[in-house]
């Protein structure tokens, strides 16, 4: 079992991952993993778990929100006559 570090937060990992998707907020789809993945090893690797976990788990409510506002949009502009 890795040591905890001090920096170790929820609200850390809650943070990066919501600052990361703000920065790729212009891009659809999975290719916001590409910099939530390696701030997820990062973060591990450090020792920092719950950070860790919480950049996964915002990252993919991320991945949510995308999909369904892209579905919305999609769908209503299908829908102009």
């Amino acid at each position: 079992m890795t040591p905890t570090s001090q920096n170790d937060s929820i609200g850390r990992g809650v943070f990066f991952a919501v600052s990361w998707q703000i920065v790729m907020c212009t891009i659809w789809g999975l290719v916001q993993w590409a910099a939530l993945v390696p701030l997820y090893r990062s973060q591990k690797k450090k020792g920092c778990r719950l950070t860790a976990k919480a950049v996964l788990i915002t990252g993919f409510v991320g991945v949510l929100l995308n999909a369904t506002c892209a579905a919305l949009i999609l769908r209503n502009l299908g829908n102009m006559h």
